[in-house]
């Protein structure tokens, strides 16, 4: 934060647009060049940890990412206009640190829904293939076969 803060004063944003100028061009730069890459890390770390594949990193990132990206545009723009337009430069960090807490309690969250999700759609495939595997050994259909 504190190189957005040099850009915003080395630009003159601040002159030129007013004093909501830097704060709107940090949230700008946070949402859209900073957090749709710690969105994949976080997914990308966690699908690691948990043992998976690039296979499950695609589909939590089909899955999960557009979903999470959104909330973060509905939730994080306050967060950020408020910090960066009223606390010090200083204490922007941390205060955006005890909000990402929760933040990350969210992404967890995501995750794990994801997981469930993948685990009933296994059920699911696998209840699919019981059926078909059922109705080819029927045994209505063998008395069918054997009294023909």
């Amino acid at each position: 934060y504190p190189f957005l803060e040099r850009v915003c004063v080395n630009n003159s944003i601040a002159a030129r647009y007013g004093l909501w100028g830097p704060p709107v061009l940090k949230v700008l730069a946070d949402e859209f060049l900073m957090d749709p890459p710690c969105l994949a890390l976080f997914f990308g770390y966690m699908n690691v940890c948990e043992g998976g594949t690039i296979e499950t990193f695609k589909k939590k990132m089909e899955t999960q990412f557009l979903p999470s990206w959104l909330t973060s545009l509905a939730v994080w723009p306050f967060i950020l206009l408020s910090t960066f337009r009223f606390a010090p430069t200083y204490a922007q960090a941390p205060i955006i640190n005890v909000c990402l807490v929760a933040w990350n309690g969210f992404l967890s969250h995501r995750n794990t829904l994801s997981k469930h999700q993948e685990a009933s759609d296994k059920k699911i495939e696998g209840h699919h293939e019981d059926n078909a595997e059922s109705e080819k050994n029927d045994p209505e259909d063998n008395l069918r076969i054997a009294f023909k």
